[in-house]
């Protein structure tokens, strides 16, 4: 999707799907799994 959009090189975090038929319990467990993928995303930009 980053390539179609003119920007190859933009991060983004991978997660399992779906997504939208999870209740709370199971997008915080989502939003923890990608945590790490955000994070080193956020550090290598420095």
């Amino acid at each position: 999707m980053a390539k179609l959009g003119g920007i190859p090189d933009y991060p983004f975090a991978v997660i399992s799907h779906p997504i939208g038929s999870l209740d709370e319990a199971g997008l915080r467990s989502r939003a923890v799994e990608a945590a790490p993928q955000v994070i080193a995303s956020l550090l290598a930009r420095g």
